[in-house]
């Protein structure tokens, strides 16, 4: 039952040779396998979330409504999204889906998609970014999320945009 609970440091306490013996013998390995393996899923699951949140480039998890499921922390930091927005309110100031959604061209087709868009940032200012998306599938391989990878690069348009005025004078 210890074990069961998750307490793999517990030991079945039983000294004997016969099959008692045994499968005490058993049970303590199993533990000990068991122990070892949900450290090495533990160890990947903070791996990937320590990519996830720490990855420079702003990333979110959205469901079929384009509600933001999960969201890292420079997504957080720039928009600032409460629980269950939709992504097009938190990135452009939308009241409704973009007209050329790349997350909902994943859901159609899943597929990734990648492009360029704009909008307004959270102090009103044009932005610009590059994006790709990305299908989640469930164990049964139904796209049950769509995730989208963000790069803001308004100050690269922004230098092309002043190059190009300065080559017209």
């Amino acid at each position: 039952r210890l074990i069961a609970r998750g307490d793999y440091a517990s030991k079945v306490k039983l000294h004997q040779t016969d099959e008692l013996g045994q499968l005490a013998t058993a049970v303590n390995q199993m533990s000990d396998d068991i122990a070892t393996s949900q450290r090495e899923l533990n160890n990947q699951r903070d791996e990937y979330q320590n990519l996830f949140e720490r990855v420079p480039c702003l990333i979110t998890v959205q469901d079929h409504n384009y509600r933001l499921l999960r969201f890292n922390r420079e997504f957080s930091k720039r928009f600032a999204p409460t629980p269950g927005d939709w992504c097009y309110h938190a990135y452009k100031g939308r009241t409704e889906k973009c007209v050329s959604c790349p997350v909902e061209k994943t859901f159609a087709d899943g597929q990734s998609h990648y492009g360029e868009t704009e909008g307004i940032g959270r102090k009103g200012q044009k932005k610009h970014w590059i994006f790709i998306t990305a299908p989640m599938h469930d164990e049964n391989g139904n796209i049950v999320a769509g995730m989208e990878m963000s790069i803001d690069i308004t100050q690269r348009r922004t230098l092309e945009q002043d190059l190009k005025k300065s080559e017209e004078k």
